[in-house]
């Protein structure tokens, strides 16, 4: 990308492949080169073209970013350079991957989109080079948490039962980002659910718990641990001899 694509246009036509080849060194019949690498005879080359695994993985990120927060830019801000210091590390990158639900190797990904090999962060310029041939997100109509409980409401009752049922299957209590976008589009819900999930994560904690969702069972559980601790101090104290 730093060398072929240099336009980041998410393509490169045979002349600009062969003048830009020979400009980093390439020497030999170019030419040939393109023609064997163009198998489909489009007349231009894509990362797809040139290194078919590297184009996968990268594609299957900017398509979580998409999904997620609609462009590199939002994503960036919001999952990975949580910190605010421009770069991101290793590990930070990692967590981010996490939080846009990409399940492919961060570690690989992350020496994959790195600019130059000694280098220990990104940045987001290094981030924007690769999404060259990623097709911006259309605009999605809102949701807000109130029309998200009716949404709930309407398909399971009550919001405990379309969390336990829906949301929280295996029952952990806690659902992160990607989990929460896979998940609700599969009950069939459209709209940004990315930015309902950040409305929802008002405590930014990266997942979102039934409480988050329903203020009301907030109220109720933190009047019913107020009332152990009132007159038996511990749940532990209060199961055997209230419950």
């Amino acid at each position: 990308v730093k060398y072929l694509d240099v336009t980041e246009v998410g393509r490169v036509p045979k002349g600009e492949f062969v003048n830009r080849a020979r400009s980093i060194g390439v020497t030999g019949q170019v030419a040939a080169l393109f023609a064997e690498l163009d198998v489909d005879k489009k007349g231009f080359i894509t990362l797809q073209d040139l290194y078919p695994e590297v184009s996968k993985i990268t594609k299957q990120f900017f398509t979580c970013v998409q999904e997620t927060y609609g462009t590199i830019e939002e994503a960036w801000r919001k999952a990975f350079d949580v910190t605010k210091r421009k770069v991101v590390g290793k590990k930070e990158f990692a967590k981010g991957c996490e939080a846009i639900g990409f399940e492919g190797n961060s570690e690989k990904l992350f020496s994959l989109l790195k600019p130059e090999a000694g280098r220990t962060f990104l940045e987001l310029s290094d981030l924007g080079r690769h999404a060259a041939a990623t097709v911006k997100a259309p605009e999605l109509p809102s949701i807000t948490p109130e029309d998200f409980r009716k949404m709930l409401k309407r398909q399971c009752g009550e919001v405990e039962a379309a969390w336990r049922q829906s949301l929280d299957p295996p029952e952990v209590g806690r659902v992160r980002r990607g989990e929460f976008n896979d998940r609700t589009r599969a009950m069939g819900i459209t709209g940004n659910v990315a930015a309902l999930f950040t409305d929802l994560d008002v405590d930014r904690k990266g997942f979102i718990t039934l409480q988050d969702v329903d203020p009301e069972v907030k109220w109720i559980t933190k009047q019913f641990f107020k009332c152990v601790q009132e007159t038996h101090g511990t749940i532990e104290e209060g199961w055997p001899k209230a419950f």
